[in-house]
């Protein structure tokens, strides 16, 4: 497929995912859960009137907090030093941001939570669905477009996203009309775990072959892997390869390579979830995969070196089901 070119309004574009922890906490009324069951526009609209309306906001970059955020900024550092970035956060209750726009607090989100975007909307019982139609109808609320992340990959030379698979289900859509707009060349997506199977062939042209085992380099917490993952690509990468596809994924394969072939320091000791952790890590599964067994959770579990036992996580399944039962 020949794509077209032309004179690039942003040089490159970075797009990460919020975070629940603000450094405000949400505004009156901007808790999600206080809205009314709707059809996706009509609960965007609502929505979108509270945000408009609050008095209290920061510039976006400001509002978002925690070490998985300063992770994000680290990673948008790090694409400044290589190239004329800008950031931009894909937000469950606002849609695509841009750091420095003002905006309130306010608590929404893709995962399982009593915020969860899905249990407001009244069209569909499937909560990826749910939210890839809340995508696009917060964004049209405020004038951005049903597909700005599309949007922004046209607009740039390179786009860059980074997101856990609960997000990458959500922008489904838009990011496969960017990866259809722009191409692997310049469309580069990084999602550890990313469900390929699900994928479409176009959106898996444009992702980067990084799983969890990127662990392995850069230690940390696993709720901020992606992030760190896109830090080490703009700082240990690009940096030698530039954008070029080919030979990112070389280097990629070259540097997993070496580290699985480094004797490990220690035996794994997998760490000991709260049943509260269990069933939220359950749902965002499932969030990805709703067909989604127990023996491919719990083999899931256990691939990214977590413990529960077999019968304690049978239970926890069978709890889990019957809270996404009653928030349909």
């Amino acid at each position: 497929m020949a794509f077209p070119k032309r004179r690039w309004a942003l040089p490159h574009a970075l797009i990460l995912p919020c975070t629940k922890r603000k450094s405000l906490g949400a505004a009156p009324g901007l808790e999600f859960h206080s809205l009314r069951e709707g059809t996706p526009d009509v609960v965007a609209g609502a929505w979108v009137d509270r945000v408009v309306a609050a008095t209290s906001k920061l510039a976006a970059s400001e509002l978002y907090a925690g070490p998985g955020w300063q992770q994000s900024l680290a990673a948008f550092r790090f694409a400044r030093q290589i190239g004329d970035f800008r950031l931009f956060i894909m937000s469950a209750g606002l849609g695509l941001v841009e750091a420095d726009e003002r905006i309130p607090a306010y608590t929404a989100t893709f995962a399982f939570d009593i915020d969860q975007v899905s249990r407001r909307i009244t069209t569909t019982s499937n909560p990826v669905l749910a939210h890839q139609s809340w995508w696009e109808a917060v964004n049209r609320a405020q004038g951005r477009g049903v597909m700005p992340i599309a949007d922004r990959a046209c607009e740039s030379a390179v786009c860059l996203v980074g997101a856990g698979s609960g997000y990458l289900s959500a922008v489904a859509r838009d990011i496969e009309a960017a990866a259809h707009a722009v191409g692997p060349e310049r469309l580069y997506i990084v999602c550890a775990g990313a469900p390929r199977r699900v994928l479409p062939e176009v959106v898996k042209a444009c992702l980067l072959p990084i799983g969890a085992e990127i662990e392995s380099l850069i230690p940390g917490a696993r709720t901020s892997l992606n992030a760190r993952a896109v830090g080490w690509l703009l700082r240990d990468v690009v940096p030698v390869t530039g954008w070029n596809r080919t030979a990112i994924v070389r280097a990629i394969e070259k540097e997993l390579a070496r580290a699985s072939a480094q004797p490990a320091e220690s035996p794994t000791i997998r760490r000991r979830l709260s049943d509260e952790e269990i069933r939220n890590w359950i749902a965002s599964q499932w969030a990805t995969d709703p067909e989604a067994s127990r023996s491919v959770l719990l083999r899931g579990l256990r691939q990214i070196g977590l413990s529960c036992e077999q019968r304690r996580f049978r239970g926890l399944v069978a709890r889990a089901r019957a809270e996404r039962e009653l928030g349909k």
